[in-house]
């Protein structure tokens, strides 16, 4: 196993499935923390400079617009009709299941 700045990366020989994981992880990671860290400085910079006027006009249309996910938020046909997310977490349970569950009771799960 490789290890790169006190991080054990798995080798290429792996099978794909865990690979596919291993980029998971890492683009995961790559895409949260700066945008995280850019979420939180941004603020602070808009206060402090002439581009406040910016942060007023975004906390108007956040009071103005922060019960809209009691109200039902904006529905999107599109992204009801769309099944790739669900049957990824199907197959995702059931594999999780698997291998968890000893070989005499396994049980499929359907959703």
């Amino acid at each position: 196993m490789k290890r790169i700045l006190g991080v054990d990366f798995s080798p290429l020989a792996e099978p794909l499935d865990r690979q596919m994981i291993t980029l998971g992880v890492l683009m995961h990671f790559l895409l949260t923390f700066p945008v995280t860290v850019f979420g939180l400085i941004l603020p602070f910079f808009l206060i402090f400079t002439f581009q406040w006027h910016i942060l007023l006009i975004y906390a108007l249309w956040y009071l103005y617009d922060r019960k809209s996910p009691q109200n039902g938020g904006y529905p999107s046909k599109w992204v009801q009709r769309t099944t790739f997310l669900a049957v990824t977490l199907t197959v995702s349970l059931e594999w999780e299941f698997m291998r968890l569950l000893p070989q005499k009771a396994q049980i499929k799960v359907k959703w």
